[in-house]
């Protein structure tokens, strides 16, 4: 049986444009973005092997409210590779790890370990894997991907970055899920409030900072961070992180949020004071970079 580990993406920082209002562009209706994305040493697990029949399986203590029908990113990667490819019957086993709606491409970074499985069935040209990817949602090619870099665009324009660095994190939920086009409208809002108030159009700063990762991620920021922390939830997340002293952030949209510490030592510590501070909350110390 083939498996692979669909890592949990972090956005370090994301900078965000207005939406996109041409109705010829053919990203019209979302969002320009720049972010540096890192990948967690955590994630969802799944397998797959040749079967009678093409089916997914879901497990883990958040497959609670995933559907395992042709709704779930799996099996639509599974059918958009079986259009242009002949592929046998595969049977997926999911083991679920991540937290659902979640802000760190738990379904895109399933997406992409179902691609990447299929590789090992069908011969494609990498284009072809990263447009199916494209297809399936705007994170799942960097998800394919898995490696430390900077998302541009929609998220399909990747530059990656070899640093080689490593930084020891604890993520963190608070087991509430936060639908991204919610936090997307407030954004909205406050761009359109924003143009109101000084009657000058909103020009975003998409720059990314240089230098480590560190120093890039002290350098930016999160724009979605102060629309998704009006829920108390989030808030309380970055207090409870912000109790040890670390660096914290959100990734994507939320309700993740998490810390950066000098240490993995220092970040299994703070990990386990924030679980018996808050026992019903996901908290998972992670290493961030690309890994060997």
């Amino acid at each position: 049986m083939l498996s692979e580990t669909a890592r949990a993406k972090i956005n370090l920082n994301l900078l965000v444009g207005p939406w996109i209002t041409d109705r010829n562009h053919k990203y019209f209706g979302l969002h320009p973005l720049s972010s540096l994305v890192a990948f967690a040493d955590y994630g969802d697990q799944l397998s797959c092997e040749i079967s009678d029949q093409t089916i997914l399986n879901i497990s883990g203590p958040f497959s609670t409210g995933l559907e395992s029908d042709d709704s779930n990113l799996v099996l639509q990667a599974y059918q958009l590779v079986s259009k242009i490819a002949k592929l046998p019957p595969l049977e997926f086993k999911l083991h679920k790890n991540l937290p659902l709606a979640s802000g760190i491409g738990g379904g895109s970074a399933d997406a992409a370990a179902a691609l990447r499985l299929m590789k090992d069935y069908v011969d494609l040209p990498e284009e072809q894997w990263l447009d199916i990817a494209l297809n399936l949602g705007a994170d799942v090619p960097v998800c394919f991907h898995s490696r430390t870099c900077i998302m541009t665009g929609i998220g399909e324009e990747i530059e990656f970055l070899e640093t080689g660095e490593i930084l020891a994190a604890v993520l963190v939920n608070p087991n509430v899920q936060i639908r991204t086009g919610d936090i997307f409208k407030l954004f909205d809002l406050g761009v359109k409030t924003y143009e109101e108030r000084t009657g000058e159009k909103y020009e975003p700063n998409l720059y990314q900072p240089q230098g480590t990762l560190r120093d890039r991620l002290t350098r930016s920021e999160n724009k979605l961070q102060d629309y998704a922390a009006q829920t108390e939830m989030v808030q309380r997340c970055f207090d409870a992180l912000d109790r040890h002293g670390p660096i914290t952030r959100m990734s994507g949209s939320g309700a993740t949020c998490f810390g950066i510490f000098e240490t993995a030592a220092e970040a299994a510590k703070a990990a386990d004071k924030i679980k018996s501070e808050f026992p019903n909350w996901w908290v998972q110390p992670a290493m961030l970079g690309d890994l060997s």
